[in-house]
């Protein structure tokens, strides 16, 4: 952290903070405290810069600016600070539902084949055409996550590279990702897939898309006061897709 991010993201203080963090956390015995602590200074992370992403190169001329630290202090707070806060709303956030549950950190069209009896799946791809590009945005937290030893940094924001591809990010490439994605979802009884009126394919031809394996409705959320990318400006829609049988 300290030699790729220094004066990108954060001081120098903070990153060595992060390294001597990221190193401690290797101590942690139980495999789910050590998740957690990532999950925690991730978020941490995300709060600290400005518009909670790491597209940009201006996290420390945000910080510096009297406005933007008025509408969110976290911009000068230490990252520890931060994560300090959120520890306890996230450990309360820990319960035991009484199943075995299973996390993987794959590629969809790779996982969905391999799945069996499975009663309900929620579907949240990216946006295509309004800001898709997810290893853009987030690639330092999974640096952090990682602490890559094989990977060239690339760009201001030392992107990691080769980009990974989720097929779901271009015009050139969605269309034929949602319908493969749909036919392996047949053996599921219910999809509820969320997307964005300002997005692309529009919200008709997703229905389309979907009608020959199940019964649609639209539900929408307006957005009124959304100052985000572009899927979450005022006036735009957050749409559930709820598939029947």
């Amino acid at each position: 952290m300290e030699q790729l991010f220094t004066d990108i993201f954060f001081v120098r203080d903070e990153t060595k903070f992060l390294d001597a963090f990221r190193s401690n956390i290797g101590r942690l015995k139980n495999k789910y405290k050590r998740a957690l602590a990532f999950t925690i200074m991730n978020r941490a992370l995300t709060r600290k810069v400005t518009m909670g992403h790491f597209a940009h190169t201006q996290a420390l001329v945000y910080a510096s600016n009297p406005d933007r630290i008025k509408r969110n202090r976290s911009l000068i707070r230490p990252i520890k600070d931060i994560f300090s806060e959120l520890v306890s709303e996230y450990n309360n956030a820990v319960f035991d539902n009484g199943c075995e549950c299973v996390s993987y950190n794959d590629d969809i069209l790779k996982v969905l084949p391999t799945l069996s009896n499975v009663d309900l799946v929620y579907f949240d791809p990216p946006y295509c055409d309004s800001h898709a590009d997810y290893q853009g945005f987030y690639h330092l937290l999974e640096t952090y996550t990682n602490y890559w030893k094989d990977k060239e940094f690339v760009n201001g924001t030392k992107r990691y590279s080769p980009k990974k591809e989720s097929g779901f990010e271009t015009k050139r490439e969605i269309i034929g990702s949602f319908k493969k994605l749909f036919s392996l979802s047949q053996d599921i009884p219910y999809w509820l897939i969320s997307y964005n009126d300002r997005s692309y394919p529009d919200i008709q031809t997703l229905v389309d898309l979907i009608s020959p394996y199940r019964n649609v409705s639209v539900e929408r959320k307006l957005y009124q006061t959304g100052r985000g990318g572009k899927g979450s400006v005022a006036g735009s829609n957050e749409i559930l897709l709820v598939c029947k049988p």
